[in-house]
Formats: structure tokens, sequence, C-alpha cells
């Protein structure tokens, strides 16, 4: 005899396009109901990541997770800082407006390079959008509190996995955009991670520039990204600069 229990089901309405300088990321707006028929979801769009599993009793929620950059010895952050949380506040409220459970987290802990006061980053980026009226769906980044870019991902990663994220986006700025997504992809092990380059604010220096040139180029001649003692390859391989 059928299992006669009423089941929870997502239905997928639209997608919907929205762009913020020369980004575009697509999410869905989503209809919820009972059926005895169980839903399961694969996914939106490559460039909106959702888990691929059964869904019973839950809404997804988008999960923005906002990468540290840098704040001076006054907490005051950069202008990359905020221009990250800028874009993550305005996807907020587009989503929102759609009924979309959002929560916004930042990354970023302590290091002599962007972060020498006794507060960690995150608390920084998170007072500055609680300043500008977004109390609600904000969340502590206090184990996020990473020190680069491959702890971001491993931290997120396994923020993920404990909580059962079923739906994300990763923001930072376009100089970083190349090497963040060559991280994601291999710590998550997907072609598939949404990561967001807003446009970079008019005081990035050169050396910045320069920087993330050599990483990168590093990263790709590496084969992967290292982890103590482990590589974690390239999926789909990235070719060697």
């Amino acid at each position: 005899m059928p299992n006669s229990r009423p089941r929870f089901w997502l239905e997928i309405l639209a997608l919907t396009g929205v762009t913020h300088g020369l980004n575009r990321f697509v999410f869905a707006s989503i209809r919820c109901g009972f059926t005895h028929h169980p839903v399961r979801v694969i996914a939106l769009s490559g460039s909106h990541w959702l888990r691929s599993k059964s869904y019973d009793h839950r809404l997804v929620c988008m999960h923005i997770f906002i990468l540290g950059h840098a704040n001076d010895e006054q907490g005051r952050l950069s202008s990359s800082s905020k221009s990250r949380i800028a874009y993550a506040v305005s996807v907020r409220q587009q989503l929102r407006s759609k009924n979309i459970p959002v929560s916004l987290l930042a990354t970023g802990g302590f290091g002599s390079k962007f972060n020498s006061t006794a507060t960690p980053h995150h608390e920084w980026v998170e007072r500055e959008i609680r300043k500008q009226g977004f109390e609600s769906g904000v969340q502590s980044g206090a184990c996020l509190s990473s020190a680069n870019t491959v702890e971001d991902a491993v931290l997120i990663h396994k923020y993920c996995n404990a909580n059962d994220v079923g739906s994300l986006q990763i923001v930072t700025n376009d100089f970083h955009q190349e090497r963040c997504q060559l991280v994601f992809g291999a710590i998550f092990n997907s072609q598939d991670i949404p990561v967001i380059g807003v446009d970079d604010p008019p005081d990035v220096a050169q050396s910045t520039y320069d920087h993330e040139t050599r990483a990168t180029k590093h990263l790709k001649n590496q084969g992967g990204v290292l982890w103590g003692d482990k590589l974690f390859p390239f999926v789909g391989g990235a070719r060697s600069a």
C-alpha cells in the first residue's frame, strides 16, 4: 500500500535574470505546497548552485557569503569590502521581494595585511550591514574567521555541509574572481559554484592586480589547491599558464 502521507514539494515558477554591472546571475521564484509525490530538485542554473537532494519540509534559503577584504586600525572597511556589501545587500532585497529567504554571512578573521584590530574582520562587515538597516538575515561569521582565500573556501565548504546549505553565492571583486573560482571549484569539487566578481572600486592598486596574476598562475601550474598536505585538483582541469 503506497504511503499516503503528504510530502512537501517545490515548484520552480520562473527564472529571472538580474544584472549588476557586467555580472549576471540567475535565481528562481519558488512556490511550495503539499503533494503525495516528493520532487527531487537538481539545479536551477550554472550560476546558482543548488544542492541535489529531496526537500520534504522547507523552502530553499539563499546563502550569500561576502568574502573578507580589509579594514584599518579603527575598523573602517576598505572600498572593496564596501562594494561587496553593497552587492550582497542589493541581491538580498531583490530576492526577499520575491519571498525567497536569504542569509548574509561574512568571512575574515585576523591578519597583519588586512586586519590588525582585536575584532575579527567579519564582525566589522556585519556591523556595517546592520548600520545600513539590515538586521534580519545577517548571521554571525564566527565559524568563518579565515585568513586567506583557500581558508575561505574550506570553512565555507564545512559550513555548507554542517548546515545543509542548499543554495549559495560567493561574493568578491572582479580582480579576485578568477583565482577565487579556481579555489572554490577545487575545494567544493564542482565547476558550478557561483563566484560573483563585483566591479572593482577605482582605488584598487596595480600591485593587487599583479598579485592576483601571479597567484592564479601559481595555482594553475600547481594543478590544484593545497590545503595542509592534500592537493585538491581542479575539476575538469585548469591549464597551466
